[in-house]
């Protein structure tokens, strides 16, 4: 809104319930500091002539199932239902996994999905809103003390119970539900590991801060935001996957070439590259031994492409044998080049041809 409208009363209101909110928890565990909190927003705020932005008047209506969708619109809908639920599956196993590590428990990201699935369509079938776990929502939850499956059912049926009184809230002042969010979220936000990823990793850490900064600049549309930092994270994994270490060492008339990396299509040209380079700088050698060990995935493109290169070198009369190959590789080099493999690899041993 315009600076013009901004009130003191709201940042008051919202240093007051964060106090209450976190000092309830010193108080006793079972304290509710929240409900405190709302009730005397709803009720104080008018008493003392609270002027900032309000709830206003709230919806009661209860839900009913329809199956009239909108299925002439289903292309417009595709797109959009599929930013929605990726951004919300991400940001939902983002806060999921730090809760569960936190209290020792297992999570399983496939049910969740499935939950989550399921609990749009239910949504959409009683024209709700798309549904699904956030930081605001899990972490008070957790703030107020609700570990287990029980809490969730129990809040949804309070709020089932209170809706013939819901328009009692329609005085609670909006930076009351803020101070609420703040105060449930704020063990969540720790710059800590940024500063820790900028040491470690810089381009982890530019990640890191372009997705805060654009679910920032880009809110209430905090999937967009979300998408934002996957497209650049996605865009720098395949940056760094285009490229394929590889080391040569000669020994007589033997040379070994060690490749490091992923060897995949995207990958593949920058390594036969280099390999041919490495032949070419040691033209009167006579054997070649590929020593895969190093390799940590290998798509079919890269296999094709290496075993170009090994029927390359055969041609030329070089005895040519591939060492080393790690057990997840194991099924793409045998149906490429099984027949190249040494011995002591799994393989019928080197193989030469006749200059």
């Amino acid at each position: 809104s315009s600076p013009a409208r901004w009130r003191l009363t709201a940042p008051i209101a919202a240093a007051i319930t964060v106090v209450l909110v976190l000092g309830s928890a010193r108080v006793h565990r079972l304290f509710p500091g929240v409900l405190v909190a709302v009730l005397g927003g709803a009720l104080i705020g008018p008493w003392l002539g609270y002027q900032g932005s309000t709830l206003g008047e709230l919806p009661s209506i209860v839900p009913s199932l329809a199956f009239d969708l909108p299925w002439t619109r289903l292309d417009e809908l595709l797109l959009p239902a599929l930013v929605l639920a990726i951004a919300g599956f991400a940001e939902v196993a983002a806060v999921s996994q730090r809760f569960a590590e936190r209290e020792r428990v297992r999570w399983n990201p496939d049910r969740e999905l499935f939950a989550q699935g399921v609990g749009n369509i239910t949504s959409g079938l009683v024209g709700g809103m798309p549904v699904g776990g956030s930081f605001a929502r899990s972490s008070l939850g957790h703030l107020s003390g609700g570990r287990t499956r029980l809490a969730g059912a129990i809040a949804g049926a309070a709020i089932l119970l209170s809706g013939p009184f819901i328009s009692a809230l329609a005085t609670l002042p909006r930076a009351v539900l803020a101070g609420i969010v703040v105060a449930a979220t704020r063990s969540l936000f720790d710059p800590r590991p940024l500063l820790k990823l900028w040491r470690l990793s810089q381009s982890q850490a530019v990640i890191a801060a372009w997705t805060f900064c654009m679910t920032l600049a880009l809110a209430p549309r905090v999937e967009l935001g979300l998408l934002a930092g996957m497209a650049v994270a996605v865009a720098i994994h395949l940056w760094r996957e285009l490229d394929v270490l590889v080391d040569v060492e000669r020994s007589g008339h033997q040379l070994t070439v060690r490749p490091h990396g992923v060897l995949w299509f995207g990958s593949a040209p920058r390594f036969r590259q280099r390999v041919a380079d490495a032949i070419a700088d040691h033209a009167d050698i006579s054997h070649v031994d590929f020593d895969l060990a190093g390799l940590g995935r290998l798509d079919l493109s890269g296999a094709l492409v290496l075993r170009d290169l090994l029927d390359d070198l055969l041609a030329d009369g070089t005895t040519v044998c591939l060492h080393n190959t790690p057990p997840q590789l194991e099924r793409v080099v045998d149906r490429v080049a099984g027949d190249l493999r040494a011995a002591d690899d799994g393989g019928d041993g080197a193989v030469a041809t006749e200059t």
